[in-house]
């Protein structure tokens, strides 16, 4: 069963465990990525700024055989199970974000998980790429901080 087309996609709040819910007419994808989540990832992808790029690559939809792949260890199944269910890939790609900056900073962090109060890119750069390069940044600092032992 794949996921209905003709109904709006929402993106929940997180919940107090982590968990982003993804509803799309009768169907839920509940993603949150635990710490055997973040495991599964790392031994596909690797370890520090290999992990972190990847799944950055994988979060940006510019691999879907990737982003099926992150969106099956947060929603402990398999990707072949994401692939059948076929969730639209923006609002997938914007739970699977959002999941992932909650796993990192913790649920009881203020997220802005509304894309329409996400701050504006800096005049003459496209939002979505200013945002993927200020998480890139992020991502680089939290594995640069876990290497060093801070």
């Amino acid at each position: 069963m794949a996921f209905d087309g003709a109904a709006k996609p929402i993106v929940s709040a997180p919940d107090p465990d982590g968990t982003v819910v993804l509803t799309c007419g009768e169907l839920e994808l509940a993603l949150r990525f635990s710490w055997a989540a973040l495991l599964k990832l790392q031994g596909q992808f690797g370890h520090g700024e290999d992990f972190l790029n990847a799944v950055s690559v994988g979060l940006d939809q510019r691999s879907i055989d990737r982003l099926a792949f992150i969106a099956a260890a947060a929603a402990n199944t398999s990707p072949e199970e994401i692939l059948e269910l076929s969730p639209p890939i923006l609002p997938l790609s914007r739970a699977l974000n959002l999941a992932w900056r909650v796993a990192w900073m913790g649920p009881g962090v203020e997220l802005d998980f509304d894309e329409e109060a996400a701050p504006d890119a800096p005049e003459g750069k496209p939002r979505a790429e200013w945002l993927t390069a200020l998480w890139r940044r992020l991502s680089r600092t939290a594995s640069h901080t876990e290497s060093s032992g801070g």
